[in-house]
């Protein structure tokens, strides 16, 4: 079985990282958490194993999403990780979990633009403060003026993110949908809008320019007369040991003493 760790370059996240791969064996890692100890690495993009495990937070994950179409178990060793599949200490008391396949692998729709896969969500957003943005966004066939801060276009695994943040609806993470929700809108016309995944969706950049900001790692920056063309992504592959009950997930996040 090959498998990859990908680790959150964090002292005390490597530590966990690093007692899970001797428990798995013949682990390969990232080329940041490689380089930076000495150990077996490979570009992510590069890997075509069985499996990769994220060891850090949702951050961590995330990072690693686009990179890949190999199944990813994400494993918590610190933050919230509401989109991890759990703690990485209990791969570590049970490796055989990894090693004997003790997993299931579901996956979950994803949104696609400029040709990468968006985990959580597409953020169209101003460069500046002081700058709201004009754009034209075609649904279906029907066209929407927009002015404002910008736009979220959310996957359900990503509902509970950025997108409810601002308003938008929690979807459940198994819906082949996803949702639009406006930042800050200025005499909008386009509300929060929950739409099937596959509908034709592409926004054109009226006035001044934005960032386009995917699962908050890639940035692409664009001018006036731009257009932007969403589409359905390649569904993610997640590894998962244990039922997860996404309501029970949501009830602990949103009684989190920290919010």
């Amino acid at each position: 079985m090959k498998v990859m760790v990908v680790s959150k370059p964090k002292k005390n996240v490597f530590k966990k990282a690093s007692e899970l791969a001797k428990k798995i064996k013949n682990v390969v890692f990232d080329r940041t958490t490689g380089e930076a100890h000495g150990l077996p690495w490979k570009e992510i993009e590069d890997f075509h194993g069985d499996l990769i495990i994220t060891v850090g937070g949702d951050g961590t994950f995330l990072w690693t999403s686009h990179k890949t179409a190999v199944p990813i178990l994400p494993l918590r060793a610190e933050g919230i990780g509401f989109l991890t599949r759990g703690d990485v200490d209990e791969v570590i008391k049970d490796p055989r979990i990894v090693t004997e396949k003790r997993y299931k692998i579901r996956k979950y729709p994803r949104l696609k633009v400029f040709g990468v896969n968006a985990t959580n969500e597409i953020v169209i957003t101003r460069p500046k403060p002081s700058k709201i943005i004009k754009l034209s966004v075609t649904i279906g066939n029907e066209t929407f003026s927009f002015m404002g801060d910008g736009l979220i276009l959310s996957t359900p695994l990503g509902s509970t993110g950025y997108n409810l943040s601002v308003g938008g609806s929690i979807i459940y993470p198994k819906l082949d949908i996803f949702s639009i929700t406006p930042i800050a809108p200025f005499n909008s016309r386009i509300k929060p809008t929950v739409v099937p995944m596959g509908t034709d969706m592409t926004v054109e950049l009226e006035k001044n320019d934005c960032y386009v900001i995917i699962d908050g790692h890639v940035e692409k920056y664009m001018n006036r007369g731009d257009e932007i063309k969403i589409t359905r992504g390649t569904p993610l592959k997640l590894a998962e040991f244990k039922e997860q009950n996404f309501f029970t997930k949501l009830r602990k996040l949103m009684s989190d003493k920290r919010f």
